[in-house]
């Protein structure tokens, strides 16, 4: 690494303005690197074995790995592993059910039979004002209001009604998602 530095500056002082670590330091952090790469393998791997094998220091004949332990304690000790394989939990298709009423008559009809139950209902709804687009949603609880969320997207020349409602079950699924220990949800919707 190239400092600028004088020839007489003390190494010490250099180091420490170019925050540069001590060589001790450095030696041993490359060291704590090494022995974590080689904890962390996979078992398929086949220094996995040999890594495992070798938590317990004998006192002759110690390889290279057999130091790294010795030298840090915390690779003698079990460690946690950790799946990496990302798992996508579907909900049962059964969950999630959906009703588009032929009337505004029978909607009103079943969403008062579903507010009767005094469940947990969200309204959403997104519309255009005055050349802006804009979308809302609103949780209730046994007819009270809860949580609400709002968003204006922009001027209708750049945004359409159609984005505005798919905004508002967003916003409605973001109060679900905030909303703890819920069970049975219904969301209301005026598109479709």
């Amino acid at each position: 690494m190239i400092t600028g530095a004088l020839r007489t500056t003390a190494t010490d002082v250099l180091d420490f303005h170019a925050h540069i670590l001590p060589v001790h330091i450095r030696l041993n952090r490359s060291a704590f690197n090494a022995a974590t790469r080689l904890a962390s393998l996979p078992p398929s791997n086949p220094i996995h074995r040999i890594f495992h094998r070798c938590r317990h220091v004998p006192r002759f004949h110690r390889s290279p790995i057999h130091h790294l332990v010795s030298v840090f304690p915390v690779f003698s000790q079990p460690f946690e592993t950790i799946d990496t394989q990302k798992r996508i939990e579907t909900a049962p298709s059964s969950s999630l059910t959906s009703h588009m009423a032929a009337s505004k008559a029978e909607a009103r009809a079943k969403m008062e039979k579903i507010l009767a139950g005094g469940g947990f209902c969200v309204y959403t709804d997104g519309s255009g004002f005055e050349g802006g687009v804009g979308a809302a949603a609103v949780a209730m609880k046994d007819g009270a209001v809860g949580d609400t969320r709002a968003f204006h997207l922009g001027s209708s020349g750049e945004h359409t009604v159609f984005e505005a409602e798919v905004t508002g079950a967003i916003l409605a699924l973001d109060i679900i998602g905030n909303t703890p220990r819920l069970t049975d949800v219904d969301i209301f919707m005026d598109c479709c």
